[in-house]
Parts: C-alpha cells; structure tokens; sequence
C-alpha cells in the first residue's frame, strides 16, 4: 500500500519518462555503437521489452 495519493502517481510518470527513454535509445546503441554480430540479439531483446513493457 502507499502512504499518500501522490506516490503511485510520482511513481508511474517516473515509469512511463523511463519506458520512453529506453525505447530512444537502445535502438540508438544497436544502430550505432554495438557490435554487428550482436545486432540481431540485442533488436530481439529490444522488442521483446518494449512488447512486455518492461
């Protein structure tokens, strides 16, 4: 349980700005910086996160 209403609501929109970082810029890292061979794992592990919202 929370201590106050505020929490979940502070909690949740530091989530959701997290969520939104991560899906600019992993795929920035597997375009750019990764190295080729791993590009085809690290695309799968991208999408499956953002699929299951973690």
């Amino acid at each position: 349980m929370s201590f106050s209403v505020t929490a979940p609501i502070i909690w949740r929109l530091v989530g959701g700005f997290g969520g939104d970082i991560s899906a600019v810029i992993a795929p920035a890292y597997i375009a750019e910086i990764a190295p080729a061979d791993k590009h085809g794992r690290l695309e799968t592990h991208q999408r499956l996160a953002k699929g299951w919202k973690i």
